[in-house]
């Protein structure tokens, strides 16, 4: 991302080719990867809505980044779960009422069992809950892709190049195995 935004200034540093970067299952989510309840719970209503927000924005920012450079990563929208059990699926219809609510987040659906089975041809799920803006991509090709905006921008990318220190200060200083130093206004790790 940052990579993106700073391309007309920025150097690359990376201690591995672009095409080892794809490890990921190019899970492209939203809200935490807990329940947003629970981070109520652990840091109170106001730093939830903190994290809520930022994992919107992250779902946001990876769809324009995607158009605007054409990114070929096969994004495939919607993320279905599944409720194993009858109470999973008033759980599901809970969630989606909560996040409606404090978060006004309406980008989900409850699925009863029927519509979850039309989607998945199977009797053993009792419901569901659809995350619409939520999806998968082929993480290596998002990446690859960054990679070639940020290079056509004038980025210029050093593969191979492994960072051993940052020093903070004024101006960041990066050393790279004792060959070299880059000096640069903001480093982004």
């Amino acid at each position: 991302v940052a990579l993106d935004q700073a391309a007309h200034q920025g150097v690359r540093l990376d201690g591995h080719v672009p095409d080892l970067a794809g490890r990921n299952g190019g899970q492209l989510a939203v809200g935490p990867r807990a329940d947003i309840d629970d981070y109520e719970r652990l840091v109170g209503a106001a730093d939830a809505r903190k994290v809520w927000d930022m994992s919107v924005e992250a779902n946001a920012l990876v769809r324009r980044l995607i158009e605007r450079h054409s990114i070929d990563c096969a994004l495939a929208p919607g993320v279905l779960e599944v409720a194993w059990r009858p109470a999973h699926a008033a759980e599901f219809a809970d969630y989606a009422a909560h996040l409606a609510e404090r978060y006004g987040y309406t980008a989900t659906e409850v699925l009863d069992r029927a519509a979850t089975r039309d989607r998945l041809p199977t009797e053993r799920y009792h419901g569901g809950l659809l995350w619409r803006e939520a999806g998968h991509l082929h993480p290596l090709n998002y990446a690859l892709g960054l990679a070639r905006a940020a290079s056509g921008a004038g980025a210029v990318l050093y593969e191979r190049t492994r960072v051993t220190a940052v020093r903070p200060g004024r101006v960041e200083t990066i050393s790279d195995e004792g060959t070299g130093t880059v000096t640069a206004p903001q480093v982004i790790l």
